[in-house]
């Protein structure tokens, strides 16, 4: 009876996390709205597989390999687009826009199987901690609302991949460090292998993954003979499998087909270290780089987190779980929050520390998350009060996530935009639109964009002559500017210093003191509606990070000269 219901817990959570992950996936109404995920779609389409698995082993030959099919720059893993290859092939969806829309849902299946790992992993914790049977059920639940994973789910990215092969790894690790069961080490590397295939900085969790496969659950024996030969013969089956599987998973990551060459792609490498230096602050002028510039270390990277990624209330029972597990958790545990520690403090305190890069922290943040909301709930002693504070805090948790989903509900507010100005702006008109951002209108089907002039304002240029001669001629010309998002004056307005000029210019054009007024506004706010009533409040989520609003919930503005 208990197994039934156990299994019908956990079907429902499952059933929940695929609704809120698939709901509304094709969010963009097909105009691949998300530039990374635009550029995986391209690079998918282009490759061609290999006549022989030979062949595609061989980098120099393959024509699965993105370097061989005119794409010069590419630093993910292979494993990603090779699934999504396959099953566009497998569905006869290969269309540019099949792509993309296949992509997302295997997204949104792979977070799914990070719900399963999520029970599976506190199966394990159990045995090592004191709790009742619900807990186990509490993490896969948070894990499955915090509406980080449901928007990286609802792109064909490869975070979500990243996040589901490392916490199997993780999974394996930790019952290897119960059992002692060989077996669960090959499976850790083989994942651990994966991982790498979908993104190279899956190498961030091995220092945990060789903590929980060398270090003994018991000090008998400790670096004894016998202890160094066995572990030796673990470090060599992980090498061997890990080494092995992302031979198979990623052959476009190595130099060469030959197994014993373990050298890397000097086009990899090379790619790495351009991406290294776009990403940090020498970068200079250079456009996605603008919005990092004069971040707060640790406390930018908290907010997003708490606030959009996880949700204040989760966030907090989170950092009571750490707490309360630093005190009462096992050896593996603490070893484990330690980690969890480091990591979220080293990509917090690097020039960009985007909310994407931590995602492989929510699946543990869930679990502490889940342990800490169940010691709050142990202050309670009537069962009646337990369980109505219980029911009535999920509903709380819930408020977030059914908040955030809203913005799947309708048309994309570029699509808006883009049907409004078919409607309102006179064909003929001169637009200008700001450079490293989509341009609208979109070319939607029913909509002739061709009867628009578009001029490009080079916005994150340098505030030097050449550029403001660019930029006042296009004005000069123009009889609307248009942003389809904040990505300009979101970033430039921050940073007065490296932009006075540019800076300025924006704060005038919205404060209304320049030849352009502001017109119209299209916004797709997370919104709660009562329900049975058309009473609505919505939360202007514009000053989070950048990537969290411009790709599926971008606000567009509109001046007219």
């Amino acid at each position: 009876m208990l197994l039934k219901r156990s299994s019908l817990v956990l079907l429902t959570i499952v059933v929940l996390a695929l609704f809120l992950r698939v709901y509304g996936i094709n969010w963009d109404q097909n105009q691949h709205l998300h530039p990374d995920e635009r550029f995986l779609t391209m690079t998918t389409e282009k490759l061609e597989v290999d006549e022989s698995f030979t062949k595609y082993l061989d980098p120099r030959t393959s024509t699965m390999n993105p370097y061989n099919k005119d794409v010069s720059f590419y630093v993910y893993g292979l494993l990603p687009i090779t699934i999504v290859k396959l099953a566009a092939i497998y569905t006869n969806n290969h269309s540019y826009g099949g792509i993309a829309l296949i992509g997302r849902f295997i997204s949104a299946l792979f977070d799914i199987g990070t719900v399963l790992f999520i029970y599976k992993l506190l199966l394990l914790l159990k045995k090592r901690i004191k709790m009742p049977w619900f807990v186990v059920f509490l993490g896969p639940l948070f894990y499955a609302i915090f509406v980080l994973g449901i928007q990286l789910s609802h792109f064909f990215t490869v975070d979500v991949f990243l996040n589901f092969f490392t916490l199997a790894a993780l999974y394996f690790s930790l019952r290897f460090f119960n059992d002692q069961n060989k077996f669960d080490v090959i499976l850790t590397a083989i994942f651990l292998g994966v991982a790498l295939a979908s993104k190279i900085s899956a190498v961030y969790i091995l220092p945990l993954l060789l903590f929980l496969v060398v270090v003994p659950r018991k000090r008998m024996g400790f670096l004894s003979r016998e202890y160094i030969l066995k572990k030796s013969v673990v470090l060599l089956l992980i090498g061997i499998f890990s080494y092995g599987t992302l031979r198979i998973a990623d052959p476009h990551l190595f130099a060469s087909h030959n197994l014993f060459n373990p050298s890397i792609s000097s086009q990899f490498i090379n790619n790495i270290k351009e991406l290294s230096h776009f990403a940090s602050s020498s970068a200079g002028y250079f456009p996605p780089s603008i919005q990092w510039y004069g971040r707060m270390p640790f406390l930018f990277a908290i907010t997003n987190l708490a606030i959009f990624g996880v949700g204040i209330p989760l966030t907090l029972f989170a950092i009571l779980g750490i707490a309360l597990l630093l005190k009462r958790g096992k050896l593996e545990i603490r070893v484990i929050i330690f980690w969890s520690l480091l990591f979220f403090l080293f990509q917090s305190a690097r020039f960009s520390p985007s909310m994407r890069y931590f995602i492989i922290l929510y699946p543990l943040l869930a679990i502490f998350a889940a342990y800490g909301f169940y010691v709050f709930l142990q202050r309670f002693k009537s069962q009646r009060i337990k369980m109505t504070i219980a029911i009535t805090m999920i509903l709380l948790f819930l408020s977030w996530p059914i908040g955030f989903i809203s913005i799947y509900r309708k048309l994309h507010s570029r699509v808006q935009a883009s049907y409004w100005i078919n409607q309102n702006i006179p064909a003929g008109s001169i637009i200008a639109t700001e450079h490293w951002d989509d341009g609208l209108p979109l070319r939607l089907p029913d909509i002739d964009n061709n009867s628009y002039n578009l001029v490009s304002l080079p916005v994150f240029g340098e505030d030097t002559e050449q550029k403001w001669q660019e930029i006042n001629t296009a004005l000069e010309k123009s009889n609307y500017i248009i942003f389809s998002s904040n990505r300009g004056y979101g970033s430039i307005m921050r940073v007065p210093t490296m932009y006075p000029k540019m800076a300025q210019w924006y704060e005038d054009l919205f404060a209304g003191k320049l030849s352009f007024q502001r017109i119209k506004e299209f916004s797709s706010f997370p919104t709660w509606c009562m329900p049975f009533s058309a009473y609505c409040i919505s939360f202007d989520d514009q000053w989070s990070e950048e990537a969290f609003t411009v790709y599926d919930h971008p606000k567009v503005t509109i001046f007219k000269k």
